[in-house]
């Protein structure tokens, strides 16, 4: 049977299959008409199904794009608006007639609650991502924030691409980083002024506590009874601890507001443990207990680190030893853990024979505020924020501080610091003499701490050393074998005197003896019986190599090899006075400044706040030029910054030193001061020695000019 189809024009129906399927007006009447003349064709069959197919998979997305409730805009080569989904007109209540034929970018600037100054600033995506930037949009029901992103598709296969530009609604998202802005904002705002109350605080608390120490230590070097100095003393020394307290608390704000900074500089390890161990020996002595440090020889001479903060957590470490050591004593090490051509690892180590962590305390007592011992009946005072403190110190300087310890047995605090080594090629061990190759050196003392400790370093020196405990075992050790030098500890169970006269005249080396500062009374006795030196506990290294030198070739000890530590009168200037200029609002302040001054020798003349400093500045004639000015930074009427700013405009030559004095200890004064033309800063309360050695540094009038 042949089957014959005509069209209103009388044309044939195509038979080609896919001639059928290209859309066409009519056509599911069309094939409804098919379908109902040619029923249980199978070809018919298969073309309904695949149409009824596409149909639902057509209406799936449809109706998928349009739940998603993202807004759909198709434009073509032109940015003329050729289609808009429902979800367009259901959020901004614009039919799709309205839209369609006009510019894409017009409509989506007449949508913005804040139109731009041009048409498509917004549309001009990531050609890679085609992301835009979010915009909000006036909707039907107020302003939305929307993220858009625009790609170009294919309508139809083979038809010309068109541009998509698809709009999302993401005004929660907007909401919440506003939210988070606002919250950063506040948080960075609330750091600032918290920066700001530490500043204010640390000026205003530092500046009576200069006053306090500076008078304590004028009253102490003016020849008072023992009464009164034993008063004097106890102020100074409360004192200080004041501002220690003051200094923690400063620093855990610093830690707290992200602004502790590391001035890191070319300087001595052996120096920095020496100095520690000789500023905390007074604490450890009066408890009874030893202190001493030691710098393994292969360690470098000189690192790059920063020697204050470095200082503080030893100094932390150590004096926690102390403060929790009843018997025995508190030894610092420092050795190499590795070494690079640029850099070198060095372990610090600092050990107690206190009473000991409790093994679930040992990671609390880094917390702030918190104690090895809480509740009111504790026997340690302090206020808990030295060793999170140090341990903030200590990640700044990409370590970890960690605790080793049993409770009853001691504990040992260490840490790993990786240093850059100098510029220059001094990288290699301090080289320490090795003059006593060959030699054998017998050291007689009880105590546990630093006797080990000068036993390495006679090794280091390239000698070998004995430790013995008591004149018995010394005696045996000498009868053994003989010994080219022999120290004997004053401090322990045995007399020094007793156990050289017990080892005997006849078999027993040179000698020296080691005593404490309290014991330099016995010294002529000591003389008397046979030692041919001393040294000062706790021992540097350069002393006791000097020592042991001069005892094993049997020559005099020099004066210079003795560590003798004794309060000294300041120093006056032989034949070169400064004329100096201080500028301080404080009248305490300026008295016990100006006595510091012009007990060293120096000519002193004040101002009450930065005005009165500027205008005595450029009055001062030609004669009386000032090599140095001391400028408080917070004064009345004219502050400190502003007064530095004019005297360094007056030009005057010769150029004089300028010092800020300051309570404020943070880096940004540092560069607020050094930019203003300061050439440094004093930090009060007023270091003496500091002090002396900035001054020491004024050259003279001839190479200042």
């Amino acid at each position: 049977m042949i089957l014959v189809m005509t069209t209103s024009h009388d044309r044939p129906v195509p038979r080609d299959p896919v001639t059928i399927l290209r859309p066409r007006r009519g056509l599911t009447r069309f094939l409804e008409t098919i379908g109902a003349r040619w029923a249980g064709s199978t070809a018919v069959e298969e073309l309904q199904d695949t149409i009824w197919r596409l149909r639902e998979i057509t209406e799936r997305y449809r109706s998928a794009i349009e739940a998603s409730g993202d807004v759909i805009l198709r434009a073509d080569a032109n940015r003329r608006i050729v289609f808009a989904n429902e979800n367009f007109t259901a959020t901004f209540g614009i039919a799709e007639t309205g839209v369609l034929g006009r510019s894409l970018d017009r409509v989506i600037t007449d949508l913005a609650v804040m139109p731009p100054p041009n048409l498509d600033p917004w549309l001009r995506s990531d050609h890679v991502s085609g992301a835009l930037s979010d915009r909000e949009l006036s909707t039907r029901d107020g302003p939305r924030w929307f993220m858009g992103r625009e790609i170009e598709v294919a309508e139809r296969l083979g038809d010309t691409a068109v541009i998509q530009v698809v709009l999302r609604d993401v005004t929660e998202r907007h909401a919440m980083e506003s939210e988070l802005r606002r919250a950063r904002d506040l948080a960075e705002a609330a750091s600032a002024a918290k920066s700001r109350f530490l500043a204010l605080a640390s000026h205003e608390i530092r500046t009576p506590l200069n006053g306090i120490l500076g008078m304590a230590d004028l009253l102490l070097a003016s020849g008072l009874t023992s009464e009164q100095a034993t008063y004097a003393r106890a102020v100074r020394t409360s004192g200080a601890a004041l501002l220690s307290i003051v200094d923690d608390v400063l620093d855990l704000g610093k830690i707290e507001a992200g602004r502790l900074e590391l001035q890191p500089d070319d300087a001595s390890i052996e120096a920095v443990v020496e100095d520690v161990v000789e500023l905390l020996a007074p604490r450890a002595q009066a408890r009874g207990i030893e202190l001493a440090g030691y710098v393994a020889a292969d360690v470098p001479r000189r690192l790059i680190f920063d020697t204050v903060r470095l200082r503080q957590v030893l100094i932390n470490l150590a004096g926690n030893g102390i403060k929790f050591t009843e018997r025995g004593g508190v030894a610092i090490n420092a050795t190499l853990k590795a070494r690079t051509k640029e850099h070198c690892v060095v372990t610090f180590d600092v050990t107690d024979t206190g009473i000991g962590i409790a093994r679930q305390d040992a990671e609390r007592i880094f917390t702030e505020y918190e104690q090895g011992e809480n509740g009111t009946t504790r026997r340690y005072a302090g206020t808990g924020l030295g060793l999170a403190i140090s341990r903030a110190i200590v990640r700044r300087m990409q370590g970890e501080l960690e605790v080793q310890s049993e409770f009853g047995k001691g504990s040992t605090f260490a840490f790993s610091v990786l240093m850059p080594n100098p510029t220059y090629p001094e990288i290699v061990a301090r080289s320490d003499p090795a003059e006593l190759i060959g030699r054998h050196i017998l050291i007689v003392s009880p105590a546990e701490i630093e006797p080990p400790l000068l036993v390495r370093r006679v090794h280091d020196f390239g000698g070998t050393a004995l430790l013995v405990t008591n004149p018995s075992e010394a005696r045996a050790a000498l009868s053994a074998r003989s010994y080219d030098a022999m120290l004997v500890d004053q401090t322990g169970v045995a007399d020094a005197a007793e156990t050289l006269v017990a080892i005997g005249l006849d078999q027993r080396p040179p000698a020296a003896v080691l005593v404490a500062p309290s014991d330099r009374g016995t010294l002529e006795l000591m003389r008397h019986v046979g030692f041919s030196g001393y040294l000062v506990k706790p021992v540097r290294a350069q002393s006791i190599a000097k020592v042991i030198f001069a005892l094993v070739e049997g020559r005099p000890i020099a004066a210079d090899a003795l560590d003798v530590r004794v309060p000294v009168a300041p120093r006056r200037l032989e034949g070169r006075k400064l004329k100096i200029l201080v500028a301080d609002d404080n009248p305490i302040n300026v008295l016990l400044t100006r006595a510091m001054l012009e007990s060293r020798g120096h000519r002193v003349t004040t101002a009450e706040d930065g005005r009165q400093a500027v205008d005595v500045f450029t009055a001062a004639s030609s004669d009386m030029t000032f090599d140095v000015v001391l400028m408080d930074l917070h004064m009345p009427t004219l502050d400190g910054y502003v007064a530095i700013r004019a005297i360094r405009a007056a030009n005057q030559s010769p150029r004089p030193l300028i010092l800020a004095l300051t309570a404020d200890v943070t880096a940004e004064t540092e560069r607020a001061t050094r930019a203003a033309g300061a050439d440094g800063r004093l930090i009060k309360p007023i270091d003496a020695d500091a002090l002396d050695a900035l001054l020491g540094e004024v050259p003279s009038a001839a190479l200042r000019a």
